[in-house]
């Protein structure tokens, strides 16, 4: 059992990082405990990793790593967030990260037909809503 999570900002963000650090890693990835939420933890500098970003929202949570939609480099570190609402290719890596100083960030999917059902149960299909 884990204490309660603290309520400002900074403490909770460290309150996850404790949290990830203690968790069991395969590889670059901890193995799901919350689904569609995966957890990822790197202990050296990557090498560029290409392939599509699915949509979700991922948040960089200690280090920094470089993502390139295209011909532009941007750079995210802690406490940034990276939100894609579509399936995009992406070449990135991660910065500086150490068996002391790990890049850690979480992945939260999204799901694309859930969200589009929920628009229509709920009737939220005004403005520019009607392009999903």
């Amino acid at each position: 059992m884990h204490p309660q999570a603290p309520t400002d900002r900074h403490s909770r963000r460290q309150y996850l990082v404790d949290l990830i650090l203690q968790m069991r890693a395969e590889d670059i990835s901890i193995p799901d405990t919350v689904p569609d939420l995966p957890m990822y933890r790197l202990t050296e500098s990557s090498t560029d990793f290409c392939g599509v970003c699915e949509p979700g929202a991922c948040f960089i949570l200690d280090g920094s790593k470089l993502v390139s939609p295209g011909r532009d480099v941007i750079q995210y570190a802690e406490n940034c967030y990276l939100i894609s609402a579509i399936g995009m290719p992406m070449s990135g890596w991660a910065q500086s990260a150490s068996a002391t100083d790990p890049y850690i960030a979480m992945l939260l999917c999204l799901d694309l037909q859930l969200i589009r059902r929920l628009i229509m149960e709920y009737d939220m299909n005004g403005g520019a809503m009607r392009a999903i």
